[in-house]
């Protein structure tokens, strides 16, 4: 492997490095803004990353040194911005400054053993053992935090971080034994080109790793979102076929309860009975004892009518101070002995109010031909005799 084919690695890392660099760019239109801090230090590390191959394929790696050092803080740079990415991948904060000034630190001494002590195998030996620190804490995050990851994607990342910063460190050792006779320049090529095979492998492997990761966190939101939506409509089914003071069934609802128990039974030939309950003078208890307290009534009245019947009956709120009961599968007698069951408990429950709260029912049922409204109707009107017959009673028609 010749010195030319360095360059060709060198150029192509840089070229996977800018590919690597668009895949953070083209996820951040589609994230919100807690992952959108860690792809933008993604894409920066990407950017440092494939500056620096690309300086090493047009200056080689015994080229311009100013060039060579300068490329080479700003792979410990774009490291260091990919470790701070990794941070916040993982649900990590801080660490921005300290990357700073690690990367201060390591071009000052790059520029001071280039120019000044002119130790140019120290410098290689330092800028390699600086750009072995941050594939190593970025691998021992991963491991740590791996479970934040959809497995295992963690542990081969961490693997993908921890085999970048043995190949410094290999090359950091590499150069340390050929400094010993300052020789340098001997060092085999494989030395300067394993960074760069590996670096493709690197931005490869991030690039997919991303793509999961966030397509994997995009899918949980919507499925959160999704839950939050059927939620909100089935908490807006509720109000809208539940009377608000009562708890019970509205109006809407028991049309729609009734409409399809009296196609039931018309197709089947199945009994049903609809009781309408009207609670005795209850215009007294709102003027004497004011709303309020005839709201506790009427809630109260609802958890007897409730405690009354099946879970297969639907009870509710026809209006004011009517109730309305759908039995279906309930005959005649059956729904009357239902009817004056419900009278007998409200006229010897404690309402709380001082006085005796009593109710008049009408019942109805099922007649070969009949729809909703006709029920309704007969139920009312036997409701109507209930009252003038003295209130507190059962009639059925």
């Amino acid at each position: 492997m010749d010195l030319i084919d360095v360059r060709t690695l060198a150029l192509a890392a840089s070229i996977s490095a800018g590919a690597f660099l668009l895949v953070p760019l083209m996820l951040m239109t589609v994230v919100d803004s807690e992952d959108d801090k860690s792809l933008r230090y993604w894409a920066a590390g990407g950017g440092a990353l494939g500056l620096t191959s690309l300086t090493l394929a047009l200056w080689g790696l015994q080229g311009n040194q100013l060039a060579i050092t300068i490329g080479n803080t700003f792979a410990v740079l774009g490291m260091g911005w990919i470790y701070l990415a990794s941070r916040y991948l993982l649900g990590l904060e801080r660490g921005r400054r300290y990357v700073y000034a690690f990367t201060a630190a390591t071009l000052t001494v790059g520029v001071i053993l280039t120019y000044v002590v002119q130790e140019t195998p120290l410098r290689v030996i330092i800028l390699s053992f600086a750009l072995a620190t941050y594939p190593a804490m970025s691998a021992w995050l991963f491991v740590t935090r791996r479970r934040r990851l959809p497995a295992p994607l963690g542990l081969v990342t961490a693997g993908i971080f921890a085999a970048m910063s043995c190949v410094y460190i290999a090359r950091t050792l590499s150069f340390a034994s050929i400094a010993l006779i300052d020789q340098i320049t001997d060092a085999p090529v494989v030395v300067g080109a394993l960074p760069f095979l590996i670096e493709l492998v690197f931005n490869t492997w991030l690039a997919a790793m991303l793509a999961i990761v966030v397509s994997a966190r995009i899918q949980a939101r919507l499925r959160v979102e999704r839950d939050l939506v059927a939620q909100a409509n089935r908490e807006l089914t509720i109000l809208s076929t539940t009377d608000p003071l009562t708890g019970l069934a509205n109006r809407n609802r028991v049309d729609n309860v009734l409409g399809v128990q009296s196609r039931r039974a018309a197709s089947r030939e199945v009994p049903l009975v609809v009781i309408l309950l009207d609670i005795d003078h209850f215009k007294r208890v709102n003027d004497d004892l004011g709303h309020p307290i005839g709201d506790e009534v009427l809630v109260q009245l609802g958890h007897i009518l409730t405690s009354q019947v099946r879970e297969t009956d639907t009870v509710g709120r026809w209006g004011g101070e009517e109730f309305i009961l759908v039995l279906p599968d309930t005959g005649t007698t059956e729904g009357l002995t239902i009817a004056e069951r419900i009278r007998v408990a409200v006229a010897s429950a404690d309402f709380g109010i001082g006085r005796r709260v009593t109710a008049s029912l009408g019942v109805s049922w099922y007649r070969p031909g009949d729809d909703a409204p006709a029920l309704i109707k007969r139920a009312d009107e036997a409701l109507y005799e209930a009252k003038e017959a003295g209130r507190n009673r059962v009639r059925g028609v």
